[in-house]
């Protein structure tokens, strides 16, 4: 399927952007990739800013909890800082899921991810995912999509993608871990996960790839429909 969106309708003039929620393996990182290409939109996994400020913090050596130092890196990010494969880290998305839980430190990369809606790179709006992007980040998105999945279907996709790079993973592992971080984010004082109000909700629990995006390429044209752009699907 390839979605189609004409500019002089003003659809992506006028810095279209789409928040894209949900919890960890529920879908939306490969979702948004994917209809970001299709859309020909700049994409932003607000978890690799996190991450992004995590690797600074170990590679300067500072400490978790030196918040002062880690509000002044997070105040230096740019998006070449996105880029590293160092991201990936086991040791280094922990650690970002510890600093985040710091109000300061969510304050702090508000502005960076709020820049970057206000002008994204390609000038053709953006699709952001993360945990708090519909409630907290970008509550005036023009669309909201909250995406989840059983606790099981989540549990065996991540660990189908970490047994690829670790052989010695075990799948309840993988999902102590999903709980574990799931009970931190939704329980969390500042921006907890939560859908926003008026979020479109979509459960991937029973739905694959190509579905997915055509659920969301449908809420998309919905919304152009409704506001008077041209919006094909083929």
């Amino acid at each position: 399927m390839i979605l189609l969106i004409l500019l002089e309708g003003g659809f992506l003039k006028n810095n279209l952007i789409i928040a894209i929620d949900g919890p960890g393996a529920s879908g939306k990182g490969t979702i948004s990739k994917l209809v970001s290409k299709k859309l020909n939109m700049f994409h932003l996994n607000s978890g690799s800013i996190y991450r992004a400020l995590a690797l600074m913090v170990n590679q300067k050596g500072v400490e978790h909890n030196d918040f002062p130092a880690i509000i002044s890196f997070a105040k230096s990010l740019s998006l070449k800082n996105l880029d590293s494969p160092e991201l990936k880290r086991d040791d280094i998305a922990i650690l970002a899921s510890k600093i985040s839980e710091n109000p300061r430190v969510r304050e702090a990369l508000l502005d960076f991810q709020r820049s970057l809606g206000a002008r994204p790179p390609f000038g053709k709006g953006i699709i952001i995912e993360g945990r708090d992007i519909g409630t907290v980040v970008f509550p005036n998105a023009q669309i909201k999509i909250f995406i989840d999945a059983d606790i099981e279907i989540r549990a065996d996709r991540r660990y189908k993608d970490l047994k690829k790079i670790n052989d010695n993973i075990e799948l309840e592992d993988v999902k102590n871990q999903l709980i574990e971080r799931d009970n931190r984010d939704y329980n969390r004082t500042t921006s907890p996960l939560r859908p926003a109000e008026n979020a479109h909700l979509l459960n991937t629990s029973k739905l694959d790839i190509e579905q997915c995006c055509s659920v969301v390429c449908g809420i998309i044209e919905e919304h152009s429909a409704k506001n008077n752009n041209k919006c094909y699907i083929d």
